[in-house]
C-alpha cells in the first residue's frame, strides 16, 4: 500500500485484511512502497519513495540509499537476472546489486539517460532498460536503440519478456512486440493502436495482460498468442490501480477504493481488505 502513516506503508494480507508488516527494527508505516519483489533467496526488496531500498529475509533488514551509492532514493522497481543480480531502477538510473554491492549505470557509465522508465532482465541475461531510448546492458556492452536506429517511436513506457523470450515493449502510444526481424506492433481488439502502455504482465500459460493509459481507466487487454483476445471491463464505478497473475491463472486486480478484484473465465469477484476509507490503494504486488 502506497503513502505512509498509520495502517499504510507496508501491509501484509492475512486472511483477507491488510494487517502492518513488523520484524524487529522495521517500522512499515513510516515510508511510502512504490516496488516490492521477492528474489531467488525469498528475501523481500521494498522500493520507497525517498527512502531507497530495504532489504528484508526473515528478521534481518538492510536499508540501502543515496549514502550508500545508490543512484537515488526514490526507487521505481526490481529485476533479478540469472547470475541472481539485483537491478534497481530510480529516478536518476538503473543500480546492480552483487553480493551487497551497488553498481551503477547512468550516463556516467554508457546510458544515453539518466532517468530509467522501465527495465527488464532477460533470461539470456541482458538488462533491458527504456526511457526516451531502449538500452540492452550485458557483460560485453551496452547498446542503445532510438528512432534513427530502428526504434519506432520516442518513449519506452514498459518492458515484458514472453514466454517465448520476445520483448514486448510499449512505445509512445503504441505496444510492439520485438524479435530477429524487428519490431511488429500489437493492436487492440478492433484493429487500434493500444495507447500508451502503463503495464504489462504475463501468465503461466504464455497470454499477457495489458493497462492501457487511456480513458477507460477500468479496462484490461488480454492477449493470447499475439492478439487482443478480450477487453476485459470492471464493474462500473470501479477503477484499477495495479494488477498482476496469481500462479493458478487468476487476474488479480487492486483497486481505487483499496479492495481488490479477481478475475476469472469471465467474472469478477469482489475481494474486500476491510480496511478504513481512505487509506490508500495497493499500488505492487510480489508472489
Amino acid at each position: 500500500v502506497d503513502w505512509q502513516g498509520k495502517g499504510l506503508g507496508l501491509q501484509h494480507l492475512v486472511d483477507g485484511k491488510l494487517v502492518p508488516f513488523i520484524v524487529p527494527g522495521l517500522d512499515s508505516s513510516s515510508f511510502e512502497v512504490v516496488s516490492l519483489f521477492f528474489d531467488r533467496d525469498h528475501s523481500l526488496w521494498i522500493g520507497t519513495d525517498r527512502a531507497g531500498v530495504y532489504r528484508i529475509n526473515g528478521t534481518t533488514v538492510d536499508h540501502f540509499g543515496a549514502a550508500d551509492g545508490l543512484s537515488s532514493d526514490d526507487v521505481n522497481g526490481f529485476f533479478q537476472d540469472r547470475e541472481g543480480n539485483i537491478w534497481v531502477t530510480t529516478s536518476k538510473g538503473l543500480d546492480k546489486f552483487r553480493e551487497t554491492n551497488v553498481i551503477s549505470y547512468s550516463k556516467a557509465e554508457g546510458l544515453p539517460f539518466d532517468r530509467v522508465e522501465s527495465a527488464l532482465a532477460a533470461r539470456d541475461g541482458t538488462v533491458w532498460a527504456g526511457d526516451v531510448e531502449l538500452t540492452s546492458i550485458s557483460d560485453k556492452a551496452i547498446n542503445s536503440f532510438d528512432q534513427k536506429t530502428g526504434l519506432p517511436g520516442r518513449l519506452v513506457t514498459s518492458l515484458l519478456e514472453d514466454q517465448q523470450g520476445k520483448l514486448w515493449v510499449g512505445i509512445d502510444d503504441k505496444l510492439f512486440v520485438r524479435d530477429q526481424s524487428g519490431f511488429q506492433e500489437i493492436r487492440r481488439v478492433d484493429g487500434h493502436s493500444v495507447g500508451v502502455v502503463e503495464k504489462l504482465a504475463k501468465g503461466r500459460d504464455g497470454s499477457v495482460w495489458v493497462r492501457p493509459a487511456i480513458p477507460p481507466f477500468n479496462k484490461l487487454i488480454h492477449f493470447v498468442n499475439y492478439k487482443a483476445a478480450e477487453e476485459v471491463q470492471l464493474p462500473d464505478g470501479l477503477r484499477s490501480y495495479a494488477f498482476a497473475l496469481e500462479a493458478n491463472g487468476n487476474l488479480l486486480v487492486s483497486l481505487q477504493s483499496g479492495d481488490l478484484a479477481q478475475y476469472q473465465a469471465g467474472d469478477w469477484k469482489l475481494i474486500s481488505l476491510h480496511r478504513p476509507k481512505g487509506t490508500g490503494t495497493v499500488s505492487q504486488f510480489a508472489y
